[in-house]
This record gives C-alpha cells, sequence and structure tokens, in this order.
C-alpha cells in the first residue's frame, strides 16, 4: 500500500515537473541546480556528455533518413557515402535548410599559423564551387585565382613598382604599362615591352646596351644604346657592323630565306680575309640592282665606285663560243653592227639641271655620251633588252680596233707615197726637195713643161729630190711636177728583249708564279680557316 502511494506522488511531481518545464528553461544535471537564464537546455555534468542522435547520411543533399529536418537540426553522421561534392563522412552536420552541413573540425581549416596535418592532392587552399579565389590586404583584393584556369593580377604596376616583382629586388620585375602592353623593368626602369603589333627594347630611349651572346661569342649581337650603333660579334664602331673581330668566318652575315637552297646573299671575308658581298651558292644567279621593261621596275644604283670589275670568263663557264675573227661572215656582220651603232648625248630625267639641295649629287650641268637601248645591237643588251652589257661593248670597240688595225696592215702592204709640185726654172738648172720622206726609195717623177721652146730633164734623183736642167736659158720657164713611189711595208714585231726584268714579269706572269696562285684558287673552298699559299 506504501509502494503505491510512493508512485502516485512522483507521478504527480513529475506532471508538474513538466508544465515547469514547458513554462521555463530545462536544466539537466545531478545536482539540481537552476538551469541558467539565458539557457533553454542547461545540462551540466562534469562526468557526463550530451549524446547527439545518430543517423546514417546518404549525400549531403539528400534530407533522408530524416524526413522533412528542420533547419539546424543537429545530427550525427556515422556513415560514408555518396559522391563529391556531395559526398558525407562521419561527423557532426546540420541541416541549413537545403543540405546538411558538416561542422568543420580543428584539423580541417587553414590557420594563419600554418598546418601541420596537410596532404598534397587532398588537401587544398580554394573553392569547391565555380567561384573565383581572391586575395586581399588592407581589405583590397590584389590577386585573383579565377574559374577559367587563369590567375589574375588586380592593379598593374609600375616600372618603379612592378607588380609581379621580388622581395629582395621590389624595382625589378613585369607589369601592365597599359591596354595589351607587358612591361619588364629593372632598377625602376622600363628595359622592355610586347604589345599586340610590337616587341621593343627600350621604349624609352635610355643609354641601354643590348646583347645577344652565344656559346663562343660574348657579344655574337650587340646594340650600343650610346652611340647608336648595330654589331655582330663585337662592340660596334660604325651604325651597322658584321664579323668584329673575325673569327674565322667566312659568311658571319647571310640575307635571305631559301629553305637551305643556297640562294642568298653572303656577306663576310673571303679570299684574304677581304670584305666580300658573295652570292652563296656556287654559280648561282646574283644581281646587283635589277633592270626591267617599263616605268618604276628600275631598281638600279645610281653610282659606283671601284678599283675594276672583273667579269668571269673561264671557258668552262661558257657554251656555243664562236671565234669571230676566224669567221669572215661572223665577222662581216659585227663591223656592219659597229657602224650602226649610234652614240649619242644625253642625260637623265632624274639629274637636275641646277643644284637643289639635299640633291647636290644629282646636279649634272654636262651631257652623257652613250647608248640608248632601242638602238643597239641585242648580242650588248641584257636579258631584258634595257640595259648595255659594259663588257660585251668593249670587246665590241676591241673587235672593231682589231679589224681596223688589219684593214691598216693592209693598205700598208700597197702604199704608195707621192709628192708633187709647180716650180720655176731660172736658169740652167734646179734641184728640187720632196716634201715626203719615200724611206730611202727613189720615186718616179714625171714633169710638164709649161714652155714647148724648152726641153727639161731630169738629170739626177734619189729619195731626197731630183736636179731638172734645160735645153737653153729662157727668160723663165714653168713646170709641174709629180713623184711616187710605192712603199714596201715589213711587219715586225717589237724586240720584247729589250724590256727588263720587272716590267716582263708583270706583263706575262711567270710559269711558277702563276701555277701557285691556281692552286690557291683551285683548293680554295669556304670554310672554318683560309687556305694559305702553297
Amino acid at each position: 500500500m506504501k509502494h503505491k502511494l510512493l508512485s502516485v506522488g512522483l507521478l504527480l511531481t513529475a506532471m508538474l515537473t513538466v508544465n515547469q518545464i514547458f513554462s521555463q528553461n530545462i536544466g539537466i544535471n545531478a545536482t539540481g541546480a537552476a538551469p541558467a537564464a539565458s539557457a533553454g537546455l542547461d545540462v551540466n555534468f562534469t562526468n557526463k556528455g550530451l549524446l547527439i542522435p545518430r543517423v546514417a547520411l546518404t549525400a549531403t543533399n539528400a534530407a533522408g533518413p530524416i524526413a522533412a529536418p528542420a533547419t539546424s537540426l543537429l545530427v550525427y553522421n556515422t556513415a560514408t557515402a555518396g559522391v563529391s561534392p556531395n559526398n558525407v563522412t562521419p561527423g557532426y552536420y546540420y541541416w541549413g535548410g537545403a543540405a546538411w552541413v558538416r561542422f568543420s573540425t580543428g584539423g580541417d581549416d587553414w590557420k594563419i599559423t600554418g598546418n601541420a596535418n596537410a596532404t598534397s592532392g587532398t588537401h587544398f587552399l580554394g573553392t569547391t564551387n565555380a567561384q573565383a579565389l581572391d586575395f586581399r590586404t588592407n581589405n583590397t583584393i590584389r590577386f585573383r585565382v579565377a574559374n577559367a584556369n587563369q590567375v589574375h593580377a588586380v592593379l598593374d604596376g609600375t616600372n618603379a613598382l612592378p607588380f609581379y616583382s621580388f622581395t629582395n629586388n621590389t624595382n625589378m620585375g613585369m607589369y601592365r604599362v597599359g591596354a595589351d602592353i607587358l612591361g619588364f623593368a629593372t632598377s625602376g626602369v622600363e628595359r622592355f615591352r610586347m604589345s599586340a603589333t610590337e616587341a621593343v627594347f627600350n621604349d624609352i630611349s635610355n643609354d641601354y646596351d643590348f646583347r645577344i651572346e652565344s656559346n663562343n661569342q660574348a657579344n655574337a649581337f650587340f646594340v650600343d644604346g650610346g652611340n647608336d650603333v648595330i654589331g655582330f660579334s663585337g662592340v660596334p664602331v660604325a651604325p651597322f657592323e658584321l664579323g668584329l673581330p673575325v673569327h674565322s668566318m667566312y659568311y658571319p652575315f647571310e640575307v635571305g630565306n631559301d629553305g637551305n637552297s643556297g640562294d642568298q646573299i653572303a656577306i663576310g671575308y673571303y679570299r684574304a680575309s677581304d670584305p666580300t658581298l658573295n652570292p652563296e651558292q656556287n654559280g648561282g644567279w646574283g644581281y646587283v640592282g635589277y633592270n626591267a621593261v617599263g616605268p618604276g621596275n628600275n631598281q638600279y644604283w645610281w653610282r659606283g665606285y671601284s678599283g675594276g670589275w672583273i667579269n668571269v670568263s673561264q671557258r668552262e663557264l661558257k657554251r656555243d663560243i664562236v671565234e669571230i675573227s676566224s669567221n669572215e661572215s661572223v665577222e662581216s656582220f659585227m663591223i656592219k653592227s659597229i657602224l650602226n651603232i649610234k652614240p649619242s648625248l644625253y642625260n637623265y630625267n632624274n639629274e637636275e639641271n641646277e643644284m637643289k639641295q639635299g640633291l647636290e649629287n644629282h646636279y649634272r650641268p654636262a651631257y652623257r655620251i652613250g647608248l640608248i637601248a632601242d638602238e643597239s645591237p641585242d648580242f650588248i643588251l641584257d636579258e631584258s633588252f634595257s640595259g648595255v652589257d659594259i663588257y660585251g661593248l668593249a670587246t665590241l670597240s676591241l673587235l672593231g680596233a682589231q679589224y681596223s688595225i688589219k684593214e691598216i696592215n693592209t693598205l700598208k702592204k700597197i702604199m704608195k707615197v707621192q709628192d708633187f709640185g709647180t716650180d720655176e726654172l731660172q736658169g740652167k738648172e734646179i734641184w728640187i726637195y720632196f716634201s715626203e720622206d719615200f724611206k730611202g726609195i727613189t720615186p718616179v717623177i714625171t714633169l710638164t713643161n709649161d714652155n714647148p721652146n724648152v726641153q727639161l730633164n731630169i738629170v739626177e734623183k734619189n729619195d731626197k729630190g731630183f736636179k731638172v736642167i734645160a735645153s737653153r736659158i729662157d727668160e723663165k720657164t714653168n713646170f709641174d711636177w709629180i713623184a711616187i713611189a710605192k712603199i714596201e711595208y715589213n711587219d715586225t714585231n717589237s724586240d720584247t728583249n729589250s724590256l727588263n726584268d720587272e716590267v716582263l714579269n708583270k706583263l706575262i706572269i711567270p710559269t711558277a708564279t702563276r701555277r701557285k696562285i691556281l692552286d690557291f684558287y683551285e683548293d680554295f673552298k669556304p670554310s672554318v680557316s683560309h687556305p694559305t699559299l702553297k
């Protein structure tokens, strides 16, 4: 009976307590202490904890196994499930209204003093959604890792303080000069900039050198900013220099893009280390200027000076050879061609009749003398029939000179010398001297007497003159005379033995010297070193 009364009492007490719970906050403890006034639930034990409901979640974006969880509902997940980024692992989660949100533990956050539990490839600093990661100082964005596989410098920087720089060199680095212009600076000064249209070293025009170094050459390419000159293989002195000093290179500079066909211009050191401009390919074509038909197509040099231009003339380089002097019909045609050539006086259109400032070298008050292409034979014109082959013209002149010499020699063989005159004989005799040199030959003399009453006779004659006597003496006897002689011409060569050896050896090169020179050029090939004379 007593036991039943106790049970009823406890029930009544519990009912009273429950009523108090609904009307006030709840305190759970072993001492009966009142709960803290600010707490709806105050659990206070020194040797017990609060056990949160344990559930097995399937994913952060799936509410189950709890139906319609209230926002902020707290559970402890016991399962490892789901697929990233919605996977779940054991730990505390609360319902955020649309998904389960995991409580971060102390080992998951990034600490300002560093983390000791990070694993490369597993842990990272960044985002798991499609948002950029920003880095700030003084609450201003300085750097951004964008979502499109890029990193962005938020500010431009300057040449004095480049954005990308170094702790030990804050005035050296890379920066944004302007729209689509990337700049590089050292010592706070811009050295290089690159835009959408150009790349420029030293755009601000400082006294700043630029060079490229190769394996064995410190100055393979050198721009001297102070002296405004460019050099290859050395520090330059002139505005543009190649191959300084010589490093046993024949062609330190080539011009052309020929795909290794050899059709290029080579500038270098060639034949006894003299500077040379040369077509690279052996036997290849090369031009200095270009002449073509029609206005605007002529690209020629205005004037050139040299110690001599040599025309390549080896027999093995030529074909269809016809020796003119041994072919009478060809020789006759060529001589007629010479007679038909019309030398002319002229001036070029771009020459000035008056001296003008800046065009002083174009002023020419005198005529030029030369040929007009359309009045010249084809065989002395160039391939475009618009220019005259000077070597061909010189050879044609030589042919004309040889032909003239042959004709003169022929005339000499049949040449007659004559002299004539009119004289007056007063007295018995007279000696007449010739005015021409009969070269030791006594001529034939014919007299014509104007006085029929007097007979004139030649009684003495030689190559200097003749004596005439009259049959009788009259007051005056006039007569005409003519003397003619055929001069024999002996075509003899001058005696070359009278030339001293020094002169003769420069006119006819000795065989030993000639052989030494030929050996040099026959063995000569562009390589890393020059051949030596043997």
